[in-house]
């Protein structure tokens, strides 16, 4: 999760699909690849932005629904990072047609809102408290 403050109106980088469904930065490991490696990698092709690992967030499991052509729901897991770009300069990549920072509150709002499967939301809201647990520590 990529971050311009850690204070009560954190903004967070969020993406946008075709459909316009909004997402955080992912993806799958590389031959070799740390996890560490992967986040940086995988925001910086999804987003154009390089950024700073600050601190391990967490790994949540959720059940995705299926792909085009790929046979049915399967079981994700997604390792989250707090991290702080080098730049403001934010470019979509091929995956997503949108990116936009956003207040962390509002962007909870519009995927509980917007998303076509709960486990998203889900997976948001998870993330969204541990980092205001970690603010308000």
């Amino acid at each position: 999760m990529v971050v311009k403050s850690l204070s009560p109106r954190t903004q967070i980088l969020v993406l946008f699909d075709r459909d316009g469904l909004m997402s955080l930065p992912k993806g799958t490991l590389e031959n070799n690849e740390t996890l560490e490696q992967c986040a940086a990698r995988e925001t910086e092709e999804e987003t154009g932005a390089k950024v700073n690992l600050v601190d391990f967030i967490a790994s949540l499991t959720y059940e995705s629904p299926p792909h085009t052509g790929s046979g049915g729901v399967f079981s994700k897991t997604v390792h989250y990072f707090l991290a702080t770009p080098q730049t403001q300069d934010i470019t979509p990549g091929d995956t997503y047609v949108k990116i936009q920072w956003m207040d962390l509150e509002k962007a909870l709002g519009l995927i509980k809102a917007a998303s076509s499967y709960k486990p998203e939301w889900q997976v948001l809201e998870q993330v969204h408290t541990l980092l205001v647990d970690r603010i308000y520590a």
